[in-house]
């Protein structure tokens, strides 16, 4: 083993050339995906996409975290204006400042400039030369290499004719050459250069100045470097693979576990019944809360001017309740408080509403009256032309409780559903039970909604003939048709024809009876003549001792004629007072319960159609259970596959528990399930990780956190969820000694294995031309050191940071031009392998 190459870093810009350069870009980003190189080092490297066609170029920056390995997209921007500000970023005083401090040294802090792209299908020799120009003009002596894409031998003439004195070529073609010719696809080719990339970007290679010479064509002019290339192999375990498989697999058991649940655990009898009697007391209180069970304010008169008129003791006219909205604990509701503003809110609105019309604030406005003084029926008429505003505000109040009522119905319905669902492995089943009562139980509320609707309506018409017959109308308003109410069509705050013409007469009625009320004076002047006719007639007709006794008599009865006179015309005023009053209540009381069961009927519309949707979803669960099941299965089959048929699967080396991980003998990734299931079985890093019930409870759990639950969430949700909890359960059992690189290192089959990708050189020289290589081998240093014997006498060390895991081994190829009989003599070498063991 020679001398090592110690950690170092050196900045690097990459111009990805059209549609071949975004592949091998996209190749790159996955390998940095499963590496996860220090962040540090990440902003050292610029990418740059450019469309020769459209003539932009684009900024490609790297988004951190590392594990989503996703590309955001800069504004496009000239090419030589984009590469001058790019170059100047990487080599700023701050950034390479950074990169030193964080533990990698910057010997050179020139960027290192690669173009990516296929000569055959882009003209990368204008590239190049634009990119040079410019650097010439910002006097800038970046170092500038092309790692070309070709797919036969023919076309080296392509590649040849970028040969410049500061340039070199890393060539890789559609086949490798040692050590016999095997074709390689597109994906692998591309693969191999991203490869080579990220070796180049992120290991201390092109920090070494004999590299750098090598590359450069050496101190003589006369043996130009023309072409070469860098074959690499990654070892290392795919531990983010593993936690993914491992995770589709936990995921597939829950899924059919819960399937199980519901299709084929028995439900007890006497269980089944408690849950059916559950949902009866839910949907009785639901009924208590949305009857008409709570007195109206101030619409009740119990004591007053008129209480004949009401001879009933119990309240005549009731609002819903809507108890829910102030009896809801604040666990239960988290705007437990809200609710009952909005609940309080709207009895205010109401008693606001009323107390235009309620006889005690009325006779307190009609005594207490400025200026010019109303009669009672005038005064009454300016007040109801304020009641249409008052009902609007009630009516806005109202609206917002109902609505809040809708939801805290569907909020408790739906958390009974979760709570039912997470009591055990029979959960499902139980909570699928409860909402079959439960629908049944929310048509019977609907059909009580629309009874008290027929009784709202048919108790106006009644209200509106007695009025009628009382405000002396020749016939009786006719009944309104019952119809169901229609939450979009609000009723009128205003009164109608009828109910105006009503109130019309009941005034005139009230003016009537006030004018037919003496006053005290004309009561007097009426009586003082028949007092004086009294005393003179009385003296003649009876004798003096008795006559006082008369006289008295007399003037007693009068006085009490009088008075019962007054008494009944004064009383007939109170009744026409009272009934006025009582009609303009009786008008808003309907409106109030005329929207009160359009509101109460969208409530029950929609309480139906959550109900409906609870009902589908959760008899939708068992196919749905089955449906991801099956996904899941076909996911997990189909990453294995992609990762043992990908590029990566071909040329890197991938080791779990120490071994080469293999298809379909031992150490596969079906036993590294089983491993999993073990440890979380015998040795679970929580107590829930134990067994699948547990784990399942703890899931719904979370759900439940974050606002969700099983029946309320759809079949995508649902799988991403599900995908994410299982991956973080299986993490802890995806790690350590499973995935550590070292011991894998301490065995010759993974350094074989590795040796072998490494050393297949993926181009081939033209005529005239031979190669030369080298070795290099970059890994952690204690693990490098740990296995010397196992690395070869000329190859070199490159240390790697601590953080990176892997190891990566990279051949060095480089072409010089030569005469024709030599680059036959070397092309006759391939032909014969066994002659050529010291060609590599």
């Amino acid at each position: 083993m020679r001398a090592p190459i110690y950690l170092r870093f050196r900045p690097g810009l990459v111009i990805f050339v059209d549609e071949t350069g975004e592949h091998i870009c996209a190749q790159f980003m996955l390998l940095l995906q499963r590496t996860k190189p220090d962040s540090v080092l990440c902003q050292g490297m610029a990418l740059l996409q450019l469309d020769t066609q459209k003539r932009t170029t684009t900024q490609l920056s790297l988004t951190h975290p590392l594990e989503q390995a996703q590309i955001s997209t800069a504004e496009t921007r000239p090419f030589e204006l984009l590469v001058t500000q790019t170059l100047q970023e990487l080599q700023s005083n701050q950034l390479i400042t950074g990169i030193t401090r964080a533990g990698y040294p910057v010997p050179d802090p020139r960027a290192q400039i690669y173009i990516v792209g296929d000569p055959t299908r882009s003209p990368l020799a204008q590239v190049q030369q634009a990119l040079q120009a410019q650097l010439q003009r910002a006097n800038n002596h970046s170092f500038i290499c092309s790692m070309l894409r070709t797919q036969q031998s023919n076309q080296l003439e392509a590649p040849l004719k970028l040969a410049l004195p500061t340039h070199f070529c890393y060539l890789y073609q559609g086949n490798s050459l040692q050590p016999q010719q095997a074709f390689l696809s597109e994906d692998e080719t591309c693969y191999a250069m991203a490869e080579a990339l990220f070796t180049l970007l992120l290991t201390s290679i092109t920090t070494e100045p004999f590299f750098m010479e090598m590359i450069r064509g050496g101190t003589s002019p006369a043996t130009p470097i023309v072409v070469g290339s860098l074959s690499t192999s990654l070892v290392l375990s795919p531990q983010e693979a593993i936690q993914d498989y491992c995770a589709l697999r936990l995921g597939r058991d829950l899924l059919e576990q819960w399937r199980r649940g519901l299709q084929e655990t028995p439900i007890a009898t006497s269980r089944q019944e408690e849950l059916r009697a559950g949902a009866r007391g839910f949907a009785q209180t639901l009924t208590h809360w949305l009857e008409d069970s709570q007195e109206r304010p101030l619409t009740n008169i119990k004591r007053g001017f008129h209480w004949s008129m009401y001879p009933r003791q119990h309240p005549e006219h009731l609002a819903p309740s809507l108890d829910g909205l102030r009896s809801t604990p604040p666990s239960q509701l988290p705007n437990a408080e809200d609710t009952a503003r909005l609940h309080s809110q709207l009895s205010e609105q109401a008693q606001a509403l009323f107390a235009r019309f309620w006889p005690e604030a009325v006779q307190h406005a009609f005594t207490h009256q400025p200026g010019a003084a109303m009669n009672w029926s005038e005064l009454v008429t300016c007040r109801a032309k304020k009641a249409p505003e008052r009902y609007k505000a009630w009516n806005a109040s109202a609206t917002l409780a109902w609505q809040a009522m809708s939801t805290l119905i569907t909020t408790r319905l739906q958390q009974i559903i979760t709570d039912t669902s997470q009591v055990d492995e029979t959960g499902l089943h139980l909570a699928m039970l409860y909402i079959d009562e439960f629908t049944s139980q929310a048509a019977q509320l609907e059909r009580r909604c629309l009874a008290w609707q027929s009784r709202h309506q048919r108790g106006y018409n009644e209200i509106m003939r007695t009025f009628a017959a009382r405000a002396g109308l020749p016939q009786a308003t006719p009944t309104a048709p019952e119809k169901p109410p229609q939450a979009d069509k609000q009723p009128s705050p205003d009164l109608s024809a009828e109910e105006a013409e009503i109130a019309q007469r009941l005034g005139k009625r009230l003016t009537r009876r006030e004018a037919r009320v003496p006053s005290p004076a004309a009561q007097a002047l009426i009586a003082l003549p028949f007092l004086i006719a009294v005393l003179i007639t009385l003296p003649l007709l009876y004798p003096i001792s008795i006559l006082a006794n008369i006289i008295a008599g007399v003037s007693t009865t009068t006085f009490l004629a009088h008075g019962l006179f007054h008494y009944q015309r004064q009383q007939a005023v109170r009744v026409a007072r009272s009934d006025l009053l009582s009609f303009h209540r009786l008008a808003y009381i309907h409106r109030c319960e005329l929207r009160e069961d359009e509101l109460r009927a969208k409530l029950i519309q929609e309480l139906q159609e959550n109900v409906h949707d609870l009902r589908e979803r959760l008899h939708d669960l068992a196919p749905c259970f089955v449906t991801l099941r099956d996904q899941f299965s076909e996911q997990a089959e189909r990453l294995q596959q992609e990762l043992y048929n990908s590029p990566a699967g071909s040329r890197d080396v991938l080791v779990v528990n120490g071994e080469l991980l293999q298809h379909g003998s031992r150490n596969t990734f079906e036993e590294i399930v089983e491993q999993v299931n073990k440890m979380r079985t015998l040795a679970p890093v929580q107590p829930w990780h134990q067994t699948l019930p547990a784990i399942q409870q703890h899931f719904l759990r979370t759900l439940t956190a974050t606002g969700q639950s099983l029946p309320t969430s759809n079949q995508d949700n649902l799988r991403r969820q599900l995908i994410a909890f299982a991956r973080e359960t299986v993490q802890p059992y995806c790690s350590g000694e499973m995935t550590e690189l070292g011991p894998a290192l301490t065995k010759d089959d993974a350094w074989r294995e590795a040796f072998t990708q490494a050393r297949k050189l993926l181009y081939q020289p033209g005529p005239g031309m031979s190669e030369q290589s080298m070795t290099f081998v970059c890994g952690r240093e204690r693990e490098l050191q740990r296995n010397v014997l196992h690395i070869p006498d000329d190859a070199y060390p490159v240390y790697l940071p601590e953080a990176h895991p892997w190891l990566i081994i990279a051949t060095f190829s480089r072409g010089n031009l030569l005469t024709t009989e030599e680059s036959y003599a070397r092309t006759y070498t391939y032909a014969h392998p066994d002659d050529s063991s010291n060609s590599a």
